[in-house]
């Protein structure tokens, strides 16, 4: 899966059957024809020649588009479309499939392995570029339409097991198949192999044989930059030393042996490829072959291995200057270069890059390769910019000796810096700086208090705001923004600018307060909702959380994912993002961990989201008994919520264009529905503390309703469930910041 820096790669598999590619046949059905020695000695007299071979089949996929939660791949698709040209030069009917879907993948896999596997004498070839994942030791292929992993049933559901795959290459009556994973990737159905170079191709190398290969072992990052389908094809063309017993045929066996030491040697040891045989007793005892060009594409080069060392050097920039010991020896990529046994400094620089060095020890005889990432050079300082309210506040870093100035430059690092100002909160907070960071950091001071209102006079207080007379018939009232209603709760800005407001701890009642007798006489019968939001009972919130003031936008959203899922982006960066699951508000809240260097962001739980957005009141609504247009973001109003109707809504609108509730947060009711953390599940019978939801179920949660629903949906208490998998314009999310 590619991030920005480093996309985890897709899953190249080509299933089972080890590429025999004779580089002299024109077309599919003119076959490979191999000879046989005697014994497995690379020496050993030729005694047969037959054709092993007499068509040849590939499988081509790859899938960048992912669209339920997986960071879309930027060179799955690339790779594929080089693999299978490169097939077609050896002669193989290449069959190319782009972003499918689960169903379609399946039907893919099946299909050809029962109609182009009919012919005992066909070879099959599958590459697969696309995600990998492995659960609870079962590898799976990831289509474009699958859910993450903590979808459950659904994921599995979604995705290709392996055990899966290896049904359907068990279809084929063809004798030979190879697969390869550039991806991480575990598998369960191959039996990881290692040994000394293969022998020589013998009678037995034509037995059957169902072969593997992955680019990455389980939960390890695979690069997106085409480095492993640049050296698969490479040893196709003999243009890399993978024929290890140098008998001009390129086995299986052979090919796993060079990718798995060349990657593992140019990753140091980030990435280290697997390669194996099914485990099967009927399809384990061949190998798949390759007829390399003859004569070879590149001929060695001699050098007197007795005495130096070889120094080979790759890097993701061409013409790079390769210094050792100070004295230049070529540019990437450098290839079979002669150096004296023992310890030398190897460098490699560009203008433009940050320059790389490392001590390597080099043996006579012995070849070392390097793969060097080199690093466009940027700003080597931070620049920190803190604005404040009130504008006179004093600010501290309290970590270091100089004061702090407006835009100060400082090393990269940790800063806790510490805003001040007489009459308010004083407030504290770590905040890392990246080299050229210049991003301003913004602290809202609370008005210093005695203490926080006790539970009753928040009620009173809440009540009293919700039984203000409505404004005069015909003139609506002026909509309040964020910036006009400010919380009296302390807040916190993040470095994004995501502005979190401190919920306290307190008890309150959860639940519906709708009696069976009110539903029976307001909606002719008892409601399914109703049953959902009862029983009603007592909840102790019992340590304090900030909880985002508004829904997350798209402008936030685009800060950490870059990419807009949102189906209203003409709304605008200030609008709530939306086209979000579950899954994706997830993988937001681990990038933004991860951005921040901590753990403490979350979705709010149920319970949290329902006790934050009543603040304190015990109405269905937190304006009241009932709401209106003016007060919120939906569409009317629904038959018995005992509110007049109003405008109707068919879009999103800008996050706090309404007014907020008495703790400052907006958008309680109406605009997105929100996710929250738990499964959904039936409500305790009595007093609970902090409930975190079943611990099993497929549904996850959403609260507070949206644009496109009625009054009814826009309740304190009402709860609706979805699959944590689905996508809808009408849902997004806010997030919690743990202290």
């Amino acid at each position: 899966m590619k991030l920005p820096w480093k996309l985890l790669l897709s899953v190249v598999f080509s299933s089972g059957f080890l590429l025999m590619a004779s580089a002299l046949a024109a077309d599919t059905n003119r076959g490979v024809r191999i000879q046989l020695r005697a014994s497995e000695e690379p020496t050993a007299p030729v005694v047969e020649e037959v054709q092993l071979y007499g068509a040849s089949h590939a499988l081509v996929i790859g899938i960048n588009d992912y669209t339920q939660g997986w960071p879309r791949l930027s060179n799955a698709i690339r790779d594929a479309e080089l693999v299978a040209a490169e097939l077609r030069k050896k002669g193989f009917e290449v069959t190319l499939k782009l972003d499918l879907s689960s169903a379609d993948l399946k039907s893919a896999f099946e299909e050809f392995f029962v109609y182009k596997g009919e012919d005992p004498q066909a070879r099959l070839f599958v590459w697969f570029a696309g995600h990998g994942h492995t659960e609870n030791g079962e590898g799976y292929l990831i289509p474009a339409d699958s859910p993450l992993p903590d979808a459950g049933a659904e994921f599995r559901i979604k995705a290709l097991s392996m055990r899966r795959f290896g049904e359907f290459v068990r279809l084929a009556g063809a004798k030979h198949a190879l697969a390869v994973f550039d991806s991480c990737f575990s598998g369960t159905i191959f039996t990881t192999q290692r040994s000394a170079p293969p022998a020589a191709v013998t009678r037995a190398t034509a037995l059957p044989v169902r072969q593997f290969l992955s680019s990455g072992d389980e939960n390890q990052q695979v690069s997106d930059d085409g480095r492993f389908r640049k050296l698969f094809i490479r040893a196709l063309r003999g243009e890399e030393r993978a024929d290890a017993n140098g008998d001009s045929y390129l086995t299986g066996s052979e090919l796993g042996m060079f990718l798995t030491d060349r990657v593992t040697n140019l990753t140091e040891n980030r990435q280290t490829p697997r390669y194996g045989k099914l485990r099967d007793e009927d399809y384990d005892r061949g190998d798949f072959v390759f007829l390399l060009p003859s004569p070879p594409a590149v001929a060695p080069k001699p050098r007197k291995t007795e005495t130096y060392a070889i120094l080979s050097v790759d890097s993701n920039v061409i013409g790079a200057r390769v210094l050792v010991d100070g004295r230049e020896v070529g540019t990437t990529d450098l290839a079979d270069t002669e150096i004296p046994p023992g310890e030398h400094r190897i460098m490699v620089e560009k203008q433009g890059y940050e320059p790389y060095s490392k001590k390597v020890s080099f043996v006579k005889g012995r070849a070392v390769t390097l793969y060097v990432d080199l690093r466009r050079q940027g700003p080597s300082k931070a620049k920190l910019y803190v604005d404040t309210e009130p504008e006179d506040a004093r600010i501290r870093i309290l970590n270091i000796k100089p004061k702090y100035s407006r835009g100060i430059a400082l090393d990269p690092g940790r800063y806790h810096v510490e805003v001040a100002a007489k009459g308010y909160e004083t407030e504290r907070r770590w905040i890392d700086l990246a080299a050229g960071h210049e991003a301003p950091i913004r602290f809202d001071l609370a008005k210093r208090r005695p203490a926080i209102q006790p539970e009753p006079t928040r009620v009173e207080s809440a009540k009293a705001k919700a039984a203000k007379p409505p404004a005069s018939a015909g003139v609506k009232p002026a909509r309040t923004t964020a910036a006009e209603s400010a919380p009296a709760l302390p807040t916190m800005t993040n470095s994004i600018g995501m502005k979190f407001v401190r919920i306290p701890a307190g008890n309150f009642e959860m639940g519906s307060n709708y009696s069976p007798e009110d539903v029976a006489a307001k909606f002719g019968g008892q409601a399914e909702w109703h049953q959902k939001e009862h029983p009603r009972h007592v909840v102790e919130i019992s340590k304090p959380f900030y909880l985002q003031t508004t829904e997350v936008t798209q402008g936030q959203w685009k800060r950490v994912m870059v990419q807009n899922p949102s189906y209203f982006k003409d709304c605008g960066d200030d609008c709530p993002v939306e086209m979000v699951s579950w899954n994706m508000a997830r993988q937001f809240i681990s990038k933004l961990n991860h951005m921040e260097r901590t753990t403490k962001y979350r979705l709010p739980t149920e319970a949290e989201w329902e006790y934050a957005g009543r603040a304190a009141t015990n109405s269905p609504f937190y304006t009241g008994q009932c709401i209106s247009t003016d007060q919120a973001n939906y569409s009317g109003n629904s038959p018995g919520a005992n509110c007049p109707a109003g405008e109707r809504s068919r879009e999103t609108v800008k996050v706090g264009s309404y007014q907020s509730n008495a703790w400052g947060l907006f958008d309680m009711h109406g605009n997105v529905w929100e996710w929250c953390q738990d499964r959904y599940g039936n409500y305790s019978s009595g007093p609970v503390v902090d409930p975190v939801g079943p611990s099993e179920g497929r549904a996850r949660l959403a609260r507070g309703g949206s644009f496109n629903t009625g009054a009814l949906h826009l309740r304190s208490a009402f709860r609706r469930e979805y699959r944590p998998s689905f996508r809808f314009q009408d849902t997004g999310f806010r997030v919690v910041r743990d202290f």
